[in-house]
């Protein structure tokens, strides 16, 4: 399980969250002010933020074989060409911040602040004993004004910005809210989906290594003369050299399907077929 920051937790996650809830139904929504407020803000998340690659920024020939040329998907006709689309996927995501502009999100929210400025004014609270306190506050005299303030204080403060992320395979924005900010899919189902036998294979993950084949020498125990005499109730014989080579050989075949119980329930066959085969030996 992760373990989660708790000052993040308790201070941060709400807004981030109310953020992230915001921009995933940002396309649903009608009002054409709100869509453009959080037009802006998508502007200035993606430009902060690695982002998934969209279906139609694959390479054209790989891209045939997905799309018409209206962009309508159809099945795919060739698995190869399938392969080689997640490869190319994969390493465009690996590279490093291609798609990153943190100037352009900088440039672009400071625009924004000139256009839509902000009042700070200091109003009266009280303290539990009844104490008369400052409260230093702001507001925002327009609706962009407020979101602005929002991720001033929620998202670019104390590097907050790196735990909005998008899910690398449905590209929804989530909250990452582990501590070491390592989380890339926004839940283990798209984690599990994500990883499919070929990116497994090329990761290089054991379950897709070709399991080598274990022989039966490697699985023969080794055991002494003396075992092996006991193990076929013959301690008492006199063997040459290549009957005791033979014993143990025999004896060690044995093991790898029988336990030591089953010699001591058929040491009198054992015998018997030792006895012909030393005649020859």
């Amino acid at each position: 399980m992760r373990k989660k920051n708790k000052r993040f937790t308790n201070s941060v996650r709400p807004m981030l969250k109310f953020i992230a809830q915001e921009m995933n139904r940002q396309i649903e929504a009608k009002n054409e002010s709100h869509k453009k407020i959080w037009h802006d803000v998508k502007l200035i998340l993606e430009a902060m933020t690695d982002q998934p690659f969209d279906e139609m920024e694959i390479k054209p020939h790989v891209r045939e074989y997905f799309f018409d040329k209206k962009g309508r998907r159809y099945p795919a006709l060739n698995i190869k060409a399938m392969n080689e689309q997640r490869r190319w996927f994969d390493r465009q995501w690996s590279s490093e911040e291609k798609y990153k502009d943190p100037l352009f999100a900088i440039n672009h929210f400071n625009d924004l602040a000139k256009k839509n400025p902000v009042t700070l004014q200091v109003s009266v609270g009280k303290t539990k004993s009844g104490q008369l306190i400052p409260l230093p506050t702001h507001k925002g005299d327009t609706s962009t004004a407020t979101m602005l303030i929002l991720l001033w204080e929620c998202y670019f403060q104390g590097n907050e910005y790196e735990r909005l992320k998008r899910c690398l395979r449905c590209k929804k924005w989530f909250v990452d809210e582990t501590r070491n900010k390592s989380q890339k899919y926004c839940t283990h189902h798209c984690g599990d989906l994500w990883w499919d036998r070929p990116r497994r294979k090329e990761a290089g993950h054991d379950s897709q290594k070709p399991q080598k084949k274990v022989t039966d020498r490697q699985l023969r125990k080794r055991i002494t003369l003396q075992e092996a005499m006991k193990l076929n109730g013959i301690e008492d014989w006199e063997l040459t050299p290549s009957q005791e080579r033979y014993l143990i050989k025999s004896t060690e075949d044995s093991l790898i399907k029988h336990n030591k119980e089953w010699f001591q329930e058929n040491q009198g066959r054992l015998k018997a077929e030792l006895k012909i085969v030393f005649q020859v030996i």
